[in-house]
């Protein structure tokens, strides 16, 4: 695909020999003077067909042109992010809208429900255990050394 692309050097010269065409026929009008030419064309409108002549190459430029590459290749870019204001980034974070985007009461819902189940679990295990140390009280002071009941 990249081998169908012209190389940017093809681009450059194809431009000149534009150029050079344009000019070449452009004679007879530069002979008729500048004063002619610019009664023709009108500042603002050669401004405007210049500016879109330049865009348009400009975006066939940037079409054949990996970007992407050439910033990764020929930008440092930890230079530019240490420049960026990080604490204007986040005040311009929405909080409001993030806050409102969550769905805030079955977040609240959703962890309360797990902190509770690990405390029931934990007051089960701890039942248990004080259970057990109950019986063994009993046990000695009734001074039962048999069989334990279930």
């Amino acid at each position: 695909m990249d081998d169908l692309r012209p190389a940017p050097d093809r681009v450059v010269a194809l431009g000149a020999v534009a150029l050079k065409a344009g000019w070449w026929a452009s004679g007879p009008v530069r002979r008729l003077g500048w004063a002619v030419l610019t009664a023709a064309v009108p500042e603002d409108m050669a401004r405007r067909a210049l500016r879109d002549v330049a865009a348009a190459v400009a975006a066939t430029v940037l079409e054949m042109v990996d970007v992407t590459a050439l910033v990764r290749d020929h930008v440092d870019l930890d230079a530019l992010v240490a420049g960026v204001d990080v604490a204007a980034v986040v005040a311009r974070v929405d909080v409001s809208g993030l806050v409102a985007a969550m769905d805030l009461p079955a977040l609240v819902r959703q962890s309360s429900a797990t902190v509770t189940g690990e405390a029931v679990r934990g007051v089960r295990t701890a039942g248990v255990s004080a259970d057990d140390t109950v019986t063994r009280v009993v046990e000695r002071v009734l001074r039962r050394r048999g069989e334990r009941l279930a």
